[in-house]
């Protein structure tokens, strides 16, 4: 199959982006069940994106926005975003720009969540180890209630725009399914991952640039950028 340079949302599959179309099209399922068995309490479905480099494309972050504020009924779901923080990922600038898009997702979240049709939707970021070790996550895998997919590709823009990534999409594993989300619960409960969706709801945007502001001049400092640098190429 040819690969394609940009998307179109809602025509992800005619634009060559079959695994965001999968995606997409897994979680609408997801919520479709879900709300047919919540309706006689079944219980809640699990949707995990958990996901080495989380910069969540336009498609996505419009249907996560759909899903919540109930125009798409989406009630007893409950989604985790499980990514690398600043702190453990080795491409801070995907964390940095991210940053800016889960801070004005999280505030409309906040505003317009549908307490009844929407999903729950948990932001968590992966903790540095004490010790110093590189625990830099890699993974690709998204849970869709009892489906399971495995790949290459990240959550990203550059993903959905230059898609050149593989994937294995499993359909009606329960029994694998449940031991990953328990694996998963099992980093929340361990503190291996903490939740950080309140943070962007509670910490003004400016507050954000201030952060993202210091961690460059860190990473300059740690690259001695320095060196390559003349005196008028700095500046305030």
């Amino acid at each position: 199959l040819a690969r394609n340079f940009g998307a179109i949302n809602q025509r992800e599959g005619d634009s060559g982006k079959h695994i965001h179309a999968t995606w997409l099209a897994a979680l609408n399922n997801v919520c479709r069940q879900a709300t047919a068995e919540g309706r006689s309490g079944g219980q809640p479905k699990e949707v995990i994106l958990h996901n080495a480099y989380l910069f969540l494309p336009s498609n996505i972050l419009a249907q996560l926005a759909k899903v919540s504020d109930g125009r798409v009924p989406c009630g007893n779901v409950n989604i985790s975003i499980v990514t690398n923080s600043i702190q453990t990922t080795d491409l801070n600038i995907v964390n940095i720009l991210s940053r800016h898009s889960m801070k004005a997702f999280f505030d409309y979240f906040n505003n317009n969540h549908h307490p009844s049709k929407g999903a729950n939707i948990k932001y968590y970021e992966y903790v540095a180890d004490s010790a110093g070790a590189n625990l830099s996550l890699h993974t690709k895998v998204e849970v869709f209630g009892d489906d399971l997919f495995v790949g290459s590709a990240n959550a990203d823009v550059r993903s959905y725009m230059m898609d050149s990534n593989n994937g294995l999409f499993i359909r009606n594993a329960p029994n694998l399914v449940k031991d990953y989300v328990g694996w998963v619960e099992n980093l929340i409960d361990t503190g291996r991952v903490v939740s950080v969706d309140q943070y962007f709801i509670a910490t003004e945007r400016d507050e954000i640039l201030r952060e993202d502001l210091a961690t460059i001049d860190a990473i300059f400092a740690k690259y001695r950028t320095e060196r390559w640098l003349k005196e008028g190429d700095i500046s305030g």
